[in-house]
């Protein structure tokens, strides 16, 4: 299973482009070739990597809004690891 990144993003960013102007899946308000966009997953990439490349599960995102629900994720999974390795059972 390859990683996300290299020449297969590229194509991928390449054929969506030309379905560009569309709203981003994550505010609504449209994404244009003149705003940073990303490809996002309706799955997470950690939860399915094998689905990483099913093009059914992607969406356009603006990059701002990608990242930070990546950000969101990320500390939300970090805090669950945090508590469950400090919290005890009274």
């Amino acid at each position: 299973m390859s990683a996300w990144g290299g020449r297969r993003v590229t194509e991928a960013r390449k054929r969506i482009a030309q379905l560009l102007p569309m709203p981003c899946a994550a505010c609504g308000l449209p994404v244009t070739a003149a705003t940073p966009w990303d490809i996002g997953h309706t799955i997470g990439r950690d939860i399915a990597p094998d689905l990483m490349w099913d093009t059914s599960l992607w969406r356009v995102e603006h990059s701002r809004c990608n990242r930070a629900a990546g950000a969101r994720y990320r500390n939300a999974k970090h805090n669950r690891r945090v508590m469950k390795a400090t919290s005890r059972d009274w």
